[in-house]
């Protein structure tokens, strides 16, 4: 198997994208960005939990779920025009970002209840622990799968031909 000798490691595209999504700055901006998205679609989240709880005395893993729900709308427009600059059609990612949401609503509704059923903590400290890992998640899928710059793109949305010749220019093919 051929070696990538800048990084160390098999230049397959599989070893490549991790490398990538590793040692990135723009990943970290990313994150950055993501973040700022994910507290917006929190306090969505937060506010809708809150208010069913103490309104309409509604359960909160239920409350969690409908909150989470809505705020998934915002987060996927959100991150596909901020966060990571979407060039892929709505066609294709919105059920990407359908399966990873899914799995992330699951992965909230089963935190919420250990955290509430089996450590017996406050509903809105169970929250903060679902957010945590649930962010950990749809950040990590988000990054890798569903918003994964088309073929011949890249993540900033330029053409993957632009090279830079000696001069310092960018050179386009």
């Amino acid at each position: 198997m051929a070696t990538d000798p800048v990084n160390s490691l098999p230049a397959n595209s599989r070893y490549r994208s991790l490398n990538r999504f590793l040692n990135s700055y723009d990943t970290l901006f990313q994150l950055w960005k993501f973040a700022c998205v994910g507290a917006i679609a929190t306090l969505i989240q937060f506010g809708i939990l809150i208010f069913l709880v103490q309104m309409f005395g509604v359960a909160p893993v239920v409350a969690s779920v409908a909150g989470y729900m809505v705020s998934a709308c915002i987060n996927y427009y959100l991150n596909y025009k901020i966060t990571f600059k979407a060039t892929t059609n709505h066609k294709k990612t919105a059920p990407m970002f359908c399966v990873t949401t899914g799995v992330g609503l699951f992965l909230n509704a089963v935190v919420m209840s250990c955290c509430l059923n089996i450590l017996h903590v406050k509903y809105i400290f169970a929250q903060v622990a679902a957010t945590g890992c649930v962010f950990v998640w749809n950040f990590t899928l988000n990054k890798l799968w569903t918003f994964r710059p088309a073929a011949g793109q890249q993540e900033d949305g330029s053409s993957a031909l632009e090279t830079e010749d000696l001069k310092g220019s960018v050179c386009r093919k």
